[in-house]
């Protein structure tokens, strides 16, 4: 069991504290290199070369769920896919991972650009949460960030 929680609008006074009971294996990415680390970064090459559509839509396992702008749930690989699609640049790298102790699941954060066609860059970090297929390929189920 992976949890998450963002809290957007806190402002640089806010303190943030373990949740107790809460243990996640984790690593910085200096360690060995997960298959969760290989799959964002072979995520990050795909959209950087044929666009975020096609990555969000290729690397979502069946049941993946992401959130949009407007707080509609996307539900589904081409679902997903349409929602980021774009003239936009999408850039990434994680910077820190992390696996149940089973490695069936696991994350990534991040940092991000995405780019407008004019220029104006939009810097931003990400969560993405990961689980490994029945074939063994790992695909994301959620995936979601917010400017820095």
């Amino acid at each position: 069991k992976l949890e998450a929680l963002l809290l957007p609008e806190l402002g640089s006074g806010a303190t943030f504290r373990p949740v107790p009971g809460l243990a996640l294996e984790h690593a910085a990415l200096g360690a060995s290199q997960s298959a969760f680390t290989s799959a964002d970064l072979a995520f990050a090459k795909l959209a950087a070369d044929s666009g975020a559509g096609i990555a969000f839509e290729r690397f979502a396992a069946p049941e993946a769920e992401m959130w949009s702008g407007a707080g509609l749930l996307v539900e589904g690989p081409a679902n997903i896919g349409r929602l980021v699609s774009g003239p936009n640049s999408w850039k990434w790298h994680p910077v820190a991972t992390g696996s149940s102790s089973d490695e069936q699941m696991g994350w990534t954060v991040g940092e991000a650009v995405i780019s407008t066609p004019d220029g104006h860059a939009g810097p931003s970090k990400y969560l993405t949460i990961w689980r490994r297929q029945r074939d063994g390929s790992v695909r994301y189920i959620t995936d979601g960030g917010n400017g820095r």
